[in-house]
């Protein structure tokens, strides 16, 4: 038998830490622990937590102690939850409990053939899911030349969303699910099976586009990931690949997701795939992908299909660059939306006043760029003309923080400032607050306009943002007297923000002030009576209790937490709440 090594308490508690370990002794105390048994240096038990089904815990020891450990539980990742705390315990109390079983490999090694098949079967008929690991196991064990059948990997693909409950199933598990046809297909890229790999690849894409409903709620990137993995993978085929028809192919499904995700509006799935059709691919394989381009360039004159069109104009430009003559380059330009290359071009080729009536139909940001392109080929004049051009230049924030960074960049400090000041006006928040007083700065007038600033705010009633910048400049006191002001109609959730900043500001110098605000902020979470502004108050009497602590307060404290139980004490989910916060 494998010598165990010894540990106690202490050792349990420094592995999974302080709150892990008090939740996982009372599992320990309440025998949650169900069929405990020892393999070698493994210890293995269920575990009986909130779920109906038990949790599944294993421990790994070795000669120095606790090497690490797993929970099917969602905090169970490296084993360091209250229900490994739990099994640690219970080895460590109740040894007697635990029933020694063999080591799976010795086990099987005294199996003949035929109990193997036997046992492999009943397995399977226990846990149909084992029936994709046998199948693709066979087939990654096909001879380098034969070629892999494109529908049992779909078929595959398919099963592995059924089993997760289909196109509406959860993402995370459809994408566990695939994972072992993605391995099959890292194995055969590692063995330079390009054409296997990529039919597993292209068969991956094409699927996943398939089940699309599954795409436009893949909010946590699990089936992302998948794609991207893909999108990584088929860049790699295409750089082993030499068969012309098997590159097409591989082209032409990547091709098909850029497609898809522009359609789709951008969801992000054809990440990397522009930059691969661009790089990746010969002359004759780029003028082929423009044709395709063509084809699909939208006609209609909605927002989308403008957009799909610039975009699709963007990857024409960049697969042709080098093989486009100017007036090739323009025509794209123009055909497709793509206004600034095309200005950029005309710029190039001298072609101001072309390039300067292109230009002055732009709007919004388009227009601020286009500016930065007359400056970048050394016609600052025309890009402040351009701007100052527009009918809203000394109101649109945009325009005005294009002037205010030009006037900087040309050494024009009171039109800097001058601008910055209109700018803050027009949009007023801290990052403009900053930039002003450094325009004022530069000409040594920071704290005359920094008081007029003052003045102005606290005469309009602006007191959370004058909250923000008393705070940003360290004058607690007249932070906290601003907060006192602040118009209470203002949107709850900007509020708590607001008096929580406050409350950190205060924690260091006047500690019972912060435990104020704390408090106020935990009545108005535990007064919206949901389960989560319970725990959000909760976390913040955490942070009271730890205030009164350092102030050698704690019978203080003991009063205001009895008192929260007493008065709320006909809401159990807030008293939950306060059980698992430990207050």
């Amino acid at each position: 038998m494998v010598q165990l090594p010894e540990m106690g308490e202490s050792d349990i508690k420094k592995w999974v830490g302080d709150t892990a370990f008090q939740r996982g002794y009372r599992y320990f105390e309440n025998e949650a622990i169900l069929n405990p048994r020892r393999r070698g240096s493994s210890l293995i038990s269920e575990c009986q937590g909130s779920q109906l089904t038990p949790y599944r815990v294993e421990i790994n020891l070795g000669p120095e102690g606790i090497l690490r450990g797993t929970c099917t539980c969602p905090a169970g990742d490296g084993g360091y939850c209250k229900h490994a705390a739990a099994l640690l315990l219970t080895w460590l109390h109740e040894p007697e409990a635990f029933t020694e079983v063999p080591e799976i490999e010795k086990a099987l090694e005294k199996r003949s053939k035929d109990e193997l098949i036997a046992l492999i079967q009943q397995m399977v008929l226990r846990h149909p899911d084992l029936e994709q690991m046998l199948e693709l196991s066979v087939l990654n064990t096909l001879p380098p030349d034969e070629a892999l059948p494109a529908e049992m990997i779909t078929q595959q693909i398919r099963r592995a969303y059924t089993m997760a409950g289909g196109a509406r199933g959860d993402n995370a598990q459809i994408a566990n699910n695939l994972q072992p046809i993605l391995d099959l297909a890292e194995d055969l890229l590692d063995r330079d099976d390009i054409r296997n790999a990529a039919t597993v690849y292209l068969a991956m894409i094409e699927s996943l586009l398939a089940y699309e409903e599954s795409l436009y709620r893949d909010e946590g990137g699990d089936l992302g990931q998948v794609m991207a993995e893909c999108e990584e993978s088929i860049l790699e085929c295409l750089r082993g690949a030499q068969e012309t028809e098997l590159r097409q192919e591989m082209l032409r499904t990547l091709f098909g997701l850029y497609m898809w995700d522009l359609q789709a509006g951008g969801l992000g799935f054809a990440g990397e795939t522009p930059s691969i059709l661009a790089s990746e691919t010969t002359a004759d394989e780029k003028q082929m992908i423009a044709a395709w381009i063509q084809d699909e360039l939208p006609e209609g004159e909605a927002w989308a299909e403008d957009s799909q069109r610039r975009a699709l104009g963007g990857l024409w430009l960049s697969l042709l660059a080098d093989q486009l003559d100017d007036e090739t380059f323009l025509h794209i330009c123009r055909q497709t939306g793509r206004t600034l290359d095309l200005i950029d071009r005309l710029l190039s080729l001298g072609r101001v006043d072309e390039a300067l009536v292109t230009a002055r139909s732009m709007r919004g940001y388009n227009i601020t760029a286009a500016a930065d392109l007359f400056e970048e080929h050394g016609y600052p004049e025309m890009s402040v003309q351009l701007i100052q051009a527009q009918p809203n230049s000394e109101s649109d924030v945009q325009l005005l923080e294009w002037m205010k960074l030009y006037a900087i960049r040309n050494n024009q400090p009171e039109e800097a400032l001058r601008l910055a000041e209109s700018l803050f006006w027009h949009a007023q928040s801290l990052e403009n607050y900053n930039a002003l007083l450094q325009a004022a700065a530069v000409l040594g007038q920071r704290e005359i306009v920094r008081q007029r600033v003052l003045d102005r705010l606290e005469n309009a009633g602006n007191f959370f943002l004058l909250v923000e910048i008393y705070l940003l400049e360290n004058e607690q006191d007249l932070a906290l007297a601003a907060l006192e002001r602040v118009n209470p109609d203002i949107w709850w959730g900007r509020m708590s923000l607001l008096r929580h900043q406050v409350a950190q500001a205060f924690e260091l110098p006047r500690p019972r002030e912060a435990i104020r605000q704390y408090m106020i902020l935990a009545e108005d979470l535990i007064n919206q009576r949901s389960r989560g502004s319970y725990a959000e108050a909760a976390r913040l009497l955490q942070l009271v209790k730890k205030l009164h602590h350092g102030l050698g307060e704690e019978d203080r404290w003991e009063k205001t937490i009895n008192s929260i139980r007493q008065e709320y004490r006909y809401l159990p989910a807030l008293l939950d709440e306060l059980r698992r916060a430990e207050i």
